[in-house]
């Protein structure tokens, strides 16, 4: 979107045509990822930073009105140039390389515009991505399916991220959430928090004892802890003075996150791919254990329009008034209603002042 919307502003697009140019990036982009397959990322490739590139130049290329040789040079641009590791979890690196992705996308179908051309099999070339990044696996049923008209914005569907934390991490929340709603739990009850996860989760959470906010947002200890104190995790708690606050400290040295043969069970990673197992230990004796298989926001149990608002006035409240927030709000909701892409985010009109 940020790539798509920058295009569209700059050509003065309508908002059908922004809408259908995210639509056409996200499907690119999804056919891509779902041809390359799980072991990709699951070797320490992030997907957004490789991935990224491809759906960005798709939907400015869409925008640009580049016919099918022209995209093809720009996507072979964007793919040739892509890469990104995981090793940037739990620091600046990561949002830094989602908007780098952004900008390859575009530069790549803006040069295409203009006559550069690109490896046309970037995907498949002997020396391409498939062969040298993901063992040669690839497969091309997937493109098909695309081209067929699969969408994967309906199926399997869009996940929403509810809380700023890696999503590896939600469904333990989630289940914390549940077990402390249902048995009066209280953080100063707790004696031990244990996460039993897929080995998925467990290498994306590389963060037990995080010290600033972008290592708390890959932490298992910190989720749990945080929502044992706060009842939930917001941008708010991701804060300098909550993450040294001694009391989420203390909570984060109980509990432990484990893999167990269970999760080597492909039927139940098929259906809860980053699920959580919690099991919390009182201090009065005994233990409350709760299983969660996908969070609230994942494709399979959305969130509601009035949960969406709710999480982007938050949001907003940070860097914005609540008049402007709910200006741009209302604008969102009713998008198709505007003439122009420009008119998006366009600044509020204000009464002058008396």
């Amino acid at each position: 979107m940020p790539a798509a919307l920058a295009v569209a502003e700059t050509v003065n697009a309508s908002v059908a045509d922004l809408l259908t140019a995210f639509v056409a990036g996200s499907e690119a982009e999804y056919a891509v990822g779902a041809a390359t397959g799980i072991g990709f990322y699951e070797r320490g490739w992030w997907t957004t930073g490789v991935f990224g590139p491809v759906g960005a130049c798709a939907a400015a290329a869409r925008l640009l009105g580049l016919d099918a040789p022209a995209t093809a040079s720009a996507l072979g641009m964007a793919v040739a140039g892509a890469g990104a590791t995981k090793a940037c979890f739990g620091t600046d690196a990561k949002p830094l390389l989602a908007g780098r992705a952004a900008e390859a996308g575009v530069i790549a179908a803006l040069l295409a515009a203009r006559g550069a051309t690109g490896p046309a099999d970037a995907l498949e070339h002997p020396r391409g991505f498939a062969r040298l990044l993901n063992g040669g696996a690839f497969d091309g049923s997937e493109i098909d399916a695309f081209a067929a008209g699969r969408w994967r914005l309906l199926d399997p569907g869009i996940d929403v991220k509810r809380i700023p934390l890696c999503l590896s991490a939600h469904a333990a929340v989630d289940a914390v959430r549940e077990l402390v709603a249902s048995h009066g739990v209280r953080a100063a009850d707790v004696a031990r928090v244990i996460c039993q996860v897929p080995a998925l989760v467990a290498a994306n959470l590389v963060h037990p004892r995080p010290r600033t906010r972008q290592e708390a947002m890959f932490s298992m200890p910190f989720a749990v802890a945080a929502t044992l104190l706060f009842g939930d995790v917001g941008l708010r708690q991701l804060a300098d003075e909550v993450i040294a606050d001694p009391r989420i400290i203390e909570l984060m040295a109980r509990v432990e996150m484990l893999t167990v043969p269970a999760w080597d069970d492909r039927s139940l990673r098929s259906t809860a791919p980053e699920g959580a197992r919690v099991r919390i230990e009182l201090h009065r004796g005994g233990a409350v254990e709760g299983f969660c298989a996908a969070p609230r926001g994942a494709a399979s149990r959305p969130l509601s329009a009035a949960e969406i608002d709710a999480k982007f006035r938050d949001c907003a409240s940070l860097a914005s008034d609540a008049e402007r927030a709910a200006d741009l709000l209302r604008r969102l909701r009713t998008v198709e209603g505007l003439a122009s892409a420009r008119d998006l985010l366009r600044a509020p009109e204000r009464a002058p002042a008396p």
